[in-house]
């Protein structure tokens, strides 16, 4: 018996999760059609000089759900780690966490109208007692095909 699954994750983001699965008596094999997007999206700044963030890499889904990998501008730069993204709205959401202090809350967007950059809208919210003021920021990312 033969079974195909598609289930389009974000016509937007060009994230499809493909998976054809052959089962018979006792065995399951998976395959993945020639023509699905990679597994491993990369992206980086289009401003070099940002003072913010310097690439993202977007995992496509295990088990349904988006890993975040992003790196900021530090001296060199600064590896955030991973993050659980959330597709809503033709949109991937994320939010960072940075020990409580500062909060970032993310909306990435394929803008087609722009030939295919990745939007990064951002909210940051200062909870540190700093005095900061939140902010919002829009940046705009390149896909690439190596991994940095």
């Amino acid at each position: 018996m033969r079974h195909t699954t598609i289930a389009n994750i974000s016509g937007t983001l060009g994230l499809l999760l493909i998976t054809s699965m052959v089962v018979g008596p006792g065995r399951a094999q998976n395959q993945t059609p020639p023509n699905a997007p990679p597994p491993v999206q990369y992206w980086k700044n289009e401003n070099a000089d940002t003072q913010s963030v310097t690439r993202i890499q977007i995992l496509s889904p295990a088990l349904g759900k988006l890993s975040i990998h992003a790196w900021g501008r530090c001296a060199p730069e600064c590896d955030w780690g991973m993050a659980e993204g959330t597709l809503h709205d033709q949109s991937i959401w994320v939010v960072w966490n940075f020990n409580g202090l500062i909060i970032k809350s993310w909306q990435l967007t394929i803008d087609n109208a722009t030939g295919g950059r990745l939007k990064l809208s951002s909210h940051t919210h200062f909870t540190d007692n700093s005095g900061r003021v939140d902010r919002d920021d829009t940046e705009w990312f390149v896909r690439v095909k190596d991994p940095f």
